[in-house]
């Protein structure tokens, strides 16, 4: 089974650089679109293999998930000292929230294919 990537813990997410930010949210975000290679790549009659995959793939949006919000608290602890442009902030906040919404739309995409695959 191939592993799946690794991110990187919350405080060290690029929450300040939108361009980095949505780089690493591209790299990680590419699980997704190749959840079905992945699934043919294990046996997926084989329940072990199927509970190691499902186990991952769950970690990894649960890590993705405490990143995001991570990056939202602190934009807007950032927002409410006034340190910078409140309304670009605002703009970072509201296009994170976004992502958030994405993820539980990914996350429960990909979670139903590996148990309809692994006959769950």
């Amino acid at each position: 089974m191939d592993s799946l990537p690794v991110p990187p813990a919350p405080e060290d997410w690029p929450c300040f650089n939108m361009r980095f930010y949505y780089q690493m949210l591209k790299n990680l975000r590419k699980v997704d679109d190749t959840i079905i290679n992945r699934l043919n790549k294990i046996n997926t009659s084989d329940k072990t293999q199927c509970d190691q995959f499902l186990d991952a793939l769950s970690k990894l949006y649960k890590a993705r998930e405490i990143g995001i919000s991570n990056c939202i608290k602190t934009l807007e602890e950032r927002e409410k000292s006034g340190d910078s442009d409140s309304l670009t902030l605002k703009k970072q906040i509201s296009m994170m929230k976004s992502d958030l919404v994405v993820e539980e739309i990914d996350r429960e995409r990909s979670i139903n294919l590996v148990r309809d695959r692994c006959g769950y």
